[in-house]
Order: C-alpha cells, then sequence, then structure tokens
C-alpha cells in the first residue's frame, strides 16, 4: 500500500499505523523495539501526528517532502511547540473539557428528574392502591358500642377538667372507655389538666376531685 497523502495514514490504527509509517517515512518495515514503542505511545494517549512527526524528523527519514501535507503537519507541530501556541492550544482544551463536564451535569441532571418523576408517579399510584383509612363520623360511631352514658362522660369532664365536653362528637369519643375511672384516668394525663394544675385553679379542680372521689368512690386505674 503506497501512501499518498498524510490524511491515508490517520485513518490506520495500532500495528498497522505503525507499520505503514515506517514504510512510508523511513522506507522500511519498523523492528520489534520501534513497533513496541510507538504501540506503547499510542496505547497512552500520544496523537498520530505527534508519531509521524517524530518519524519524518528522524536522520533516517527519506522522501519526506513528496508525501503530501507532511510539511504542514510539521509546521504546525513546531508552531505549536511554542510558548504562546501551546498556551492557547492548553486554553482551547480546558474550554473543551469544562464544555464536556457541563455537559455531563446536564444529562445527569436530567436522568435525576426523570427518576423523581418516575418515583412521584409510583408513589400516587400506591396511594391511589392504597384502602380508604376509616371516617370518624356518624356511620362509624352506629357500629361502636359506647359503654358510658353522656350524663357520665359530662361530670367526669366537669370533675377533672371543671367544664363541659365541647360538642356530641367529644362525648361520643370519650363515651367509649370501659368505666368512668378509666375515663377519668385518662383526662387526668392530657395536656388541658397539666396546665391547668399549674395555674391558679389547680388547688380548686384537685380539691374538687378529691371530693368527687370520695363521694363516688372511684378508683384511678393504672
Amino acid at each position: 500500500m503506497t501512501i499518498q497523502h498524510i490524511d491515508e495514514l490517520f485513518v490506520l490504527d495500532g500495528a498497522d499505523f505503525v507499520s505503514a509509517a515506517y514504510r512510508t517515512l523511513l522506507g522500511r518495515e519498523p523492528d520489534p523495539h520501534g513497533l513496541t514503542f510507538y504501540l506503547g505511545r499510542l496505547a497512552r494517549g500520544y496523537d498520530k501526528a505527534e508519531i509521524i512527526v517524530n518519524l519524518s524528523t528522524a536522520p533516517e527519514a527519506r522522501n519526506v517532502s513528496s508525501i503530501r501535507g507532511v510539511d504542514h503537519l510539521i509546521a504546525e507541530h513546531r508552531r505549536s511547540q511554542h510558548w504562546f501556541w501551546g498556551w492557547f492550544g492548553r486554553r482551547r482544551r480546558i474550554e473543551r473539557s469544562i464544555r464536556q463536564i457541563a455537559q455531563a451535569s446536564a444529562h445527569v441532571h436530567a436522568s435525576i428528574q426523570q427518576l423523581s418523576k418516575a418515583l412521584h408517579a409510583r408513589q400516587e399510584n400506591l396511594q391511589h392502591m392504597a384502602p380508604a383509612p376509616l371516617q370518624h363520623g356518624a356511620a362509624t360511631q352506629a357500629i361502636v358500642v359506647q359503654r358510658l352514658s353522656a350524663d357520665e362522660v359530662r361530670q367526669a369532664f366537669i370533675d377533672v377538667l371543671g367544664r363541659e365536653p365541647e360538642n356530641s362528637d367529644v362525648i361520643a369519643h370519650h363515651a367509649n372507655f370501659e368505666s368512668p375511672q378509666q375515663l377519668r384516668t385518662a383526662l387526668m394525663r392530657s395536656v388541658e389538666f397539666r396546665n391547668k394544675a399549674e395555674g391558679e385553679h389547680a388547688k380548686f379542680l384537685l380539691g374538687h376531685l378529691c371530693q368527687a372521689f370520695n363521694n363516688k368512690q372511684y378508683t384511678l386505674g393504672v
């Protein structure tokens, strides 16, 4: 294979490239040492242009000028060795690397957004599939067996909190306790009772509670 233009070397790879470069620029096959040396450089990321320039400027190079594109390649290589063009080339490589990193980051960000949307849609589907929670209302209360009467609930509120229950729903809810003693114990553990016990109303409330317990012989559940 006769190389007419230097670009014909660039389309070759590996040992084919090194062998063709030797035959074209030095007029011989590569020796084992030279073949291994330049294959190693290619594996480490060296440019093919640098290898071509090295062979073209070697003492044994022959008829280099007859191959189109070699002189231009050598001139470009020498210009790149100048400090200014070297700095300019490094700056262009850095800018290209920054653009590549930005593109990769944008791709990762888009992938994360797609994953987030998929997880959100999955969560919504699971919520639609989950059974609806029981609603507190008249229908639910109709099937609940109330153990205490409304008067017992009102009296427990008065004895412990010093007030009436807010409404019929509160009465129905507290009527599910097994006994008035258990309801009073629960009310005494409430935040409202603790707040009142810390205020000016504490002595009156506790005295009224003790009197109610003594008269009615209630015992606090544990």
